[in-house]
């Protein structure tokens, strides 16, 4: 009688528990790297959210140290909270306006109010005096404090700006 070789294949039990130990460690590496988009993804929109904010910082403090002083006061025509509108030393008027989520910058001499920032939770306009004393008027105003919060998510991201006013004698 002839004997046969055992063969040398696996047994379905063996190609079974391959099947589980790879579908694991395929559902533990989809996690790792899912948490890791979403890292990144939360990472991203917090910088866009930092750019929007020193962007809206650095452009309204620009604006505001070209406020034209005019006789014994500075040009401003409206010193609200939430809203200044004065006259720049080139002459060209303009208007800071914030009605949350949104903060705009318009010129007189141009039909559209572009958006600064659309993210913006609460923002207040601060006057003071010379001796950094509140609330000051146009004719003894001295800074202009701003102050908003942007939001991503549930993350804020305050700042605050103090302009000093320029040429006043």
């Amino acid at each position: 009688m002839r004997v046969i070789p055992k063969s040398r294949g696996f047994t379905l039990l063996e190609m079974v528990l391959a099947i589980v130990v790879m579908g694991v460690m395929a559902a533990v590496g989809g996690q790792i790297i899912g948490g890791g988009v979403e890292v990144y993804n939360a990472t991203n929109a917090s910088l866009k959210t930092l750019s929007k904010a020193r962007y809206t910082a650095e452009r309204l403090a620009r604006e505001v140290r070209e406020i034209r002083y005019v006789g014994n006061r500075y040009d401003i025509a409206n010193m609200k909270q939430n809203r200044l509108t004065f006259t720049k030393r080139d002459g060209e008027t303009v208007t800071i306006d914030s009605s949350p989520p949104r903060v705009t910058l318009s010129y007189a001499s141009i039909a559209s109010t572009p958006t600064l920032t659309d993210q913006v939770s609460d923002f207040s306009f601060t006057y003071y005096k010379a001796d950094l004393s509140s609330p000051a008027k146009a004719d003894n105003v001295a800074y202009i404090d701003m102050q908003f919060t942007l939001i991503e998510g549930s993350t804020p991201y305050p700042r605050r700006v103090r302009v000093a006013l320029r040429d006043k004698p």
